[in-house]
């Protein structure tokens, strides 16, 4: 199924994504009809192989996830990124059974590189597989989602985190696209990453993409919000202690 999956996420960066678009912009944010097209193409594909299974996507299908097979589809991943020419985008797409993660997958159509995760299996980078080892604080770039539209009492929290972290850390990011973001992580680009949000497709490739290069997925919780903090071990130890 990798197989099958790759080619899908491929053609849509080798064909769609080339296409001249239309833009739509709403409450700060914005959706392009390749956002659409590309959404269409995955479904229409995946249920040539599993035509029972469920879709949860960002554009057209909000649907709650249940314990039936469900796919869980971001189709530009950074839309806006996407529209100016800004390389940090991505397609991502993840298999869940009984609500569990089975597998993820991701694609940079801007550098042709290919991240997947198959649970109990290992993550995958160009189909070798991923072993990261930590940096120390000092040498480190940590990375924030964008401040939050799903769980807007969650900016302040995210400042006074940048704040906390920045004279400890090498650097402090935003790339506005969690498919990179998670991914970064995953190869040892970036150390750790911060995310607030509450919407499944931004998360759900990326979890399981995480676990299984050997990084955590730590929850962290506050009183008006809760989010990720994700890395290596050894990292997230280090960067909770500093949380004031």
């Amino acid at each position: 199924m990798i197989t099958q999956l790759e080619l899908i996420l491929r053609t849509i960066g080798k064909r769609i994504l080339r296409q001249d678009f239309t833009e739509t912009y709403k409450d700060k944010d914005i959706v392009t009809n390749l956002d659409l097209e590309s959404e269409r193409y995955i479904i229409q594909e995946i249920k040539k192989f599993r035509p029972t299974d469920h879709f949860i996507s960002e554009e057209e299908n909000h649907e709650l996830l249940t314990d039936e097979p469900t796919w869980i589809i971001d189709p530009i991943d950074g839309t806006l990124n996407f529209t100016r020419n800004i390389p940090q985008y991505g397609i991502q797409l993840a298999l869940y059974e009984n609500k569990k993660p089975k597998l993820s997958m991701m694609y940079f159509p801007e550098n042709d590189t290919i991240i997947y995760a198959i649970k109990n299996t290992g993550a995958f980078l160009n189909h070798e597989r991923i072993e990261i080892q930590p940096l120390p604080l000092s040498k480190s770039i940590i990375t924030f989602g964008d401040f939050s539209k799903s769980q807007p009492t969650s900016r302040p929290i995210q400042l006074k985190l940048m704040n906390d972290f920045m004279d400890h850390v090498m650097k402090i990011r935003i790339y506005g696209a969690s498919s990179s973001d998670f991914s970064y992580v995953a190869m040892g680009k970036s150390q750790a990453h911060i995310i607030f949000t509450k919407r499944i497709w931004e998360l759900a490739a990326g979890l399981l993409i995480i676990e299984e290069a050997g990084l955590c997925a730590q929850l962290i919780h506050f009183d008006s919000c809760d989010g990720y903090l994700l890395g290596h071990k050894e990292t997230i130890t280090q960067l909770l202690s500093l949380i004031q």
